[in-house]
């Protein structure tokens, strides 16, 4: 058997449509004439926003977590209730 170079990288996009499923009628139907340009330019943002989107971003996780575990809490100490 002779090896063979192969890229079998399944990660690319190279924008290949097989079929496209904007078909008039579906809910997600955009009419071409309203579909939104295609090569637009790439948002960069400062180090400042950058810094405030990470600060949001710990909050929201900081928050989900105390949730998570004031939940728990009130499950143990119902279950300790219940079972003495």
């Amino acid at each position: 058997m002779m090896n063979q170079n192969r890229n079998n990288d399944d990660n690319t996009n190279d924008d290949l449509v097989i079929c496209n499923m904007n078909v008039e009628g579906m809910p997600w139907y955009v009419p071409p004439e309203k579909q939104p340009p295609k090569n637009l330019p790439p948002v960069l943002l400062s180090w400042k926003e950058n810094w405030l989107i990470t600060l949001q971003l710990w909050k929201n996780g900081i928050k989900a977590w105390a949730v998570f575990s004031l939940g728990m809490i009130i499950v143990i100490l119902l279950l300790i209730l219940l079972w003495t």
